[in-house]
């Protein structure tokens, strides 16, 4: 979970880094296709860091296909780069009020091995080029995954509203 909060913290300052708007470093499409012990893995985020520019991101779909947007535009900066996945199983939804510890460190869970979260660990490189299509596949494996059975428990003490 905390390497997870630090990849969305790093993601945050690198974007508010790289700025905005026109002009900036050229860009192309990106899609893909992300399976899991040779299943689609449906719902996992997907983080392309260019070894230079601002990263892009993407969701996956119930057939594991995901396209690249940088800041709201489609596609992703030119030339090679690192890319990290996660999926996630959310456990305890609060509403109301701030979560305490406890709750905010079983909130959630990785459905796949936490390495594949993390740019440096992941193993996992692309390169988007402006010559050629750009349509990528990451197979992924490890221990099969065990998603919840149930909704996300709504933790208790949650405040109502008036």
């Amino acid at each position: 979970m905390r390497d997870m909060i630090r990849i969305c913290g790093m993601f945050a300052v690198l974007t508010a880094m790289a700025g905005c708007g026109d002009g900036g470093p050229p860009m192309a499409p990106v899609a893909g296709t992300v399976t899991y012990n040779d299943s689609p893995l449906e719902g996992a985020s997907v983080i392309f860091m260019p070894d230079s520019g601002q990263p892009a991101t993407g969701t996956t779909d119930a057939g594991g296909r995901f396209t690249l947007n940088t800041s709201g535009e489609s596609g992703a900066v030119l030339g090679p780069g690192k890319v990290a996945i996660t999926a996630v199983e959310q456990l305890i939804v609060v509403e109301g009020r701030e979560p305490t510890a406890h709750e905010l460190a079983n909130m959630s869970r990785s459905l796949i091995p936490e390495k594949y979260g993390h740019p440096v660990t992941s193993g996992l490189t692309a390169e988007v080029r402006d010559d050629e299509e750009n349509e990528f596949t990451f197979d992924l494996s490890g221990p099969p995954i065990k998603r919840s059975e149930t909704a996300p428990k709504q933790a208790e003490g949650a405040q109502e509203e008036a």
